[in-house]
């Protein structure tokens, strides 16, 4: 990574370290910066606030399970249900290895900071949902199509309380037996619904609004790189003013978008464009670059 990715990584998991042993709100943006190894004022140029290091942290971690999922998701050699199980399996043991963020996320209080962090946690369950439900709709069918939301509910919930077993009282369960068992009991209730024709109670219409903004949530994390750099184009073009250095920009993305493409893309080349890019970006760039940047290297590492 380069030296910005690697900087705002390095604080992160400082921050974690703080929030986990002291909690969010007794954590000074002194003691992180001490963790860290940085100077207070530098600390400031990455994150603008305790709160918005909060919500970046989340979200480093969200979008690294997301980039995984989605590598699943892609590997058509699987049937449905076994991209399930995968999947599954996948989040289990991502979720297991952050113990400290995941407990951080479950905390109540850490939910209410403000409403921004309100709002994201409302997406990454809104998200969850829609994307258990496309999984059922993927497995059983159309006949499943008046179930599904009812059983991404139930899935869901069985997720939940594996995990506060798991990382709360920290018992040690076999993620692929839970894994198995998830996908087994799932089959149980859609199959068990759609032979009773029972009526349920979660509908399209009742849960309209977490449904529309999981599905959006769902297409934003599954947007491939080739659309981010068809993005950041005119991202360029709207911030860099100066001909030359936006031409340079733009080449490097051409290239870029050539090495995500073949078969094997070289990780040098790759941080070595971004390195460059950032080498001609302005102020007003940066920022941008900063997330584009990120992205790109979570779905390639």
């Amino acid at each position: 990574m380069t030296i910005v990715v690697d900087k705002r990584l390095q604080i992160i998991e400082a921050a974690v370290k703080c929030f986990a042993h002291k909690g969010f709100h007794a954590t000074s943006i002194q003691e992180i910066a001490d963790t860290a190894g940085i100077a207070k004022g530098s600390l400031y140029f990455y994150f603008k606030s305790k709160e918005d290091l909060l919500l970046s942290t989340f979200r480093h971690y969200y979008v690294s399970i997301v980039s995984q999922l989605t590598t699943v998701a892609q590997d058509h050699s699987l049937s449905p249900k076994e991209r399930l199980f995968k999947q599954l399996h996948t989040q289990f043991n991502h979720l297991t290895e952050s113990r400290d963020i995941i407990l951080m996320l479950l905390n109540e209080h850490t939910m209410q900071v403000n409403d921004e962090m309100r709002e994201f946690f409302f997406s990454i369950r809104a998200y969850s949902l829609y994307w258990v439900y496309k999984q059922i709709l993927d497995i059983y069918g159309e006949e499943a199509r008046l179930y599904a939301i009812e059983g991404s509910v139930y899935l869901n919930a069985m997720m939940n309380e594996y995990l506060f077993f798991l990382l709360v009282y920290q018992m040690d369960l076999d993620l692929q037996q839970i894994s198995h068992s998830l996908v087994a009991r799932l089959d149980d209730i859609i199959t068990g619904m759609i032979s009773a024709q029972q009526k349920p109670v979660f509908t399209m219409q009742s849960m309209q609004h977490f449904m529309a903004r999981g599905k959006e949530t769902f297409e934003q994390n599954t947007r491939t790189l080739v659309d981010e750099i068809t993005d950041f184009r005119v991202i360029i073009e709207e911030n860099v003013s100066e001909t030359e250095a936006r031409n340079e920009i733009a080449d490097c993305l051409d290239a870029l978008k050539e090495e995500i493409t073949m078969d094997k893309p070289r990780m040098i080349i790759l941080k070595t464009l971004l390195t460059y890019m950032r080498s001609k970006a302005n102020t007003a760039l940066a920022t941008h670059l900063d997330v584009f940047e990120s992205k790109v290297m979570d779905v390639m590492k």
